[in-house]
């Protein structure tokens, strides 16, 4: 997994890159832990560069959107045309998440 954050105004682009599973569980952790203290109202999670996601990506995932949730925040998914991380999130019925 690659990580990396861009800021434009009030929202946060979270590019993640790579593959995101079981293996990046603690690193992704802290990384959110990170980001999620930078205040803004939004976090984007550009997926565009992500060329594979386990079960356990999802799910760290959803713990991101129910952390931001907590602290009144929203997130967003941005995904590439038929990719496949893009066609395993959209199986997952992620599709409220996904923006332009």
């Amino acid at each position: 997994m690659r990580f990396e954050t861009k800021r434009d105004g009030d929202v946060v682009n979270m590019i993640v890159s790579g593959s995101l599973s079981f293996e990046d569980c603690r690193e992704w952790r802290k990384l959110v832990e990170a980001v999620l203290k930078i205040d803004v109202a939004r976090y984007v999670l550009d997926l565009t560069a992500l060329e594979s996601i386990d079960s356990a990506g999802l799910g760290m995932m959803l713990n991101m959107r129910d952390w931001a949730e907590g602290k009144q925040k929203t997130v967003g998914i941005k995904l590439a045309d038929e990719s496949v991380s893009g066609n395993m999130i959209r199986l997952a019925k992620f599709e409220d998440w996904i923006i332009a």
